[in-house]
């Protein structure tokens, strides 16, 4: 979601939190939207109740969005665990997620 469009605006994230030794050096940040960054909180890695494995999220800085996600339609689908693990964890699907995203492919924005 655009910046200029959110309802609040983004964040920095510490894709390795500070907390858990990551730095403020810029490899170590991402702009993240307020749900995301707040879903995120301090974790790494979630369990996944799929398979038992606790799954690394995706790292914005170290790997390509395309690899672990696609969109269909307004929906964010995974194309790996890691990417599913993601878009649960972050709640990139949530309703109100999805419909600011079909409102903004609406709007040609997205």
């Amino acid at each position: 979601m655009p910046d200029h469009i959110a309802p609040y605006s983004h964040q920095i994230d510490h894709i390795i939190p500070i907390r858990q030794n990551g730095s403020s050096a810029l490899p170590n940040l991402a702009y993240a939207c307020l749900r995301c960054n707040n879903s995120k909180g301090t974790d790494v890695a979630v369990y996944d109740h799929e398979t038992g494995e606790i799954v690394p999220l995706f790292n914005p800085r170290a790997q390509a969005w395309d690899d672990h996600f696609g969109l269909v339609g307004d929906f964010i689908h995974p194309r790996t665990i890691m990417g599913r693990v993601t878009i649960e964890h972050l709640k990139m699907n949530h309703p109100d997620q999805v419909e600011t995203r079909r409102n903004l492919m609406d709007e040609g924005h997205w």
